[in-house]
């Protein structure tokens, strides 16, 4: 497990940084986490195009409504794809539209455009029988320490309730939290859940994600006290973080260790690229949106 306990260490380690440094404080380093984990690995991770940090929204079409808003969690708010799931939960994909193409709210080219940060229907909904499905890559949430966080201890899936080693003071009832996974590739299994109560070291939810385990941590909405990216990637983080330090403090060594970080980019591309490695990819054409569905 690599916490950001963890990766602090390991960058006063290579950085032969002291225990208690005036220059920099754990939210310091945290910040820097942050930063290089959006400068470094996430566009990294986007380069390797194979689906990393990949999530669904999924959104109840209202009939007459044709504005729906992109998911907040969106890298760059920008999304992989738009989909229609009728109650049969059939998928059907939907074509991006010009301006030009809309000239009807009631009628022509089946598909959405976008309006800054909104997904439009066009032509407007006439049924609440559909769902809007939005696939996007979640950006990684904002390191905070561990203490900031609550380890499960025990889990009781009758009552849907946890027990935790410690209940930080800013989770209570109503407060919104995302369950994450302490494993490689500490990825999160749930966002935005609602805490239901706090009782002692019990906390309860209307529901737990079905693949929680104990040692699995609580944090707030949008913060983690792990990277969530695969183990192979927390030497890379830690190494790019190392680099921010060094320059800060006009090292010298910093140009030794820039050559090191751009080797283990290298090194990580090479390991990660295909992710599967015996798949045959194959180029399918997109259905005829027209002749298969109309909602």
């Amino acid at each position: 497990m690599a916490t950001t306990t963890d990766l602090i260490n390991d960058i006063k380690i290579l950085g032969s940084f002291p225990t208690s440094d005036e220059l920099f404080s754990n939210n310091n380093y945290l910040r820097i986490l942050d930063r290089e984990m959006s400068n470094q690995i996430v566009p990294l991770m986007t380069k390797i195009n194979e689906e990393y940090f990949l999530s669904y929204k999924d959104v109840s079409v209202a009939s007459g409504v044709s504005e729906y808003r992109m998911p907040k969690r969106a890298v760059g708010s920008v999304l992989r794809d738009v989909q229609m799931i009728d109650s049969a939960g059939n998928i059907t994909p939907l074509m991006r539209l010009n301006e030009e193409d809309k000239y009807s709210t009631t009628q022509g080219d089946l598909g959405y455009s976008i309006k800054g940060n909104q997904i439009i229907l066009s032509p407007v909904p006439t049924s609440n029988a559909y769902s809007l499905r939005m696939a996007y890559f979640r950006r990684p949430s904002r390191f905070v320490l561990t203490s900031a966080c609550a380890q499960v201890v025990s889990i009781d899936t009758v009552l849907n309730s946890v027990v935790v080693s410690n209940v930080p003071s800013s989770m209570s009832a109503n407060v919104l939290v995302d369950f994450v996974q302490s494993e490689s590739p500490y990825d999160i299994l749930s966002i935005d859940s609602v805490i239901s109560s706090v009782v002692g070291t019990t906390i309860s939810f209307s529901s737990l994600p079905s693949d929680l385990a104990v040692g699995d941590y609580i944090c707030l909405a949008g913060e983690s006290c792990l990277p969530m990216v695969p183990e192979e990637l927390v030497p890379l983080l830690s190494q790019a973080a190392l680099c921010v330090c060094l320059s800060s403090k006009k090292d010298k060594s910093v140009e030794l260790e820039l050559q090191k970080l751009e080797q283990m980019k290298q090194t990580v591309i090479n390991m990660l690229s295909p992710r599967v490695k015996s798949d045959d990819q194959k180029i399918k054409s997109r259905n005829n949106l027209l002749n298969y569905f109309r909602y």
